[in-house]
């Protein structure tokens, strides 16, 4: 498959449907560039891990304000 994008005077280029569709990215998908032998070449990353996934719903488990407080305190290593 051969496309052809433009560059920017930003150095922006928008990736092809095409191109896009084949790797499967989307809005926010991160990519790479490396030089192979003087050719330059595209790949998809994996997305990033959430840092805050760990901790969705937490507080929908937790009965009142004290043990908000007392989770919070836990996280942070605190005693006081």
């Amino acid at each position: 498959m051969r496309r052809v994008a433009t560059m920017t005077s930003k150095g922006q280029i928008t990736i092809p449907v095409e191109v896009r569709k084949r790797l499967g990215l989307g809005k926010g998908d991160r990519v790479e560039f490396t030089l192979e032998e003087g050719v330059a070449v595209l790949r998809p990353l994996p997305p990033e891990p959430d840092p805050f996934g760990a901790y969705a719903g937490a507080l929908g488990t937790l009965a009142d304000e004290a043990a908000v407080t007392a989770w919070l305190r836990d996280l942070r290593d605190d005693d006081g």
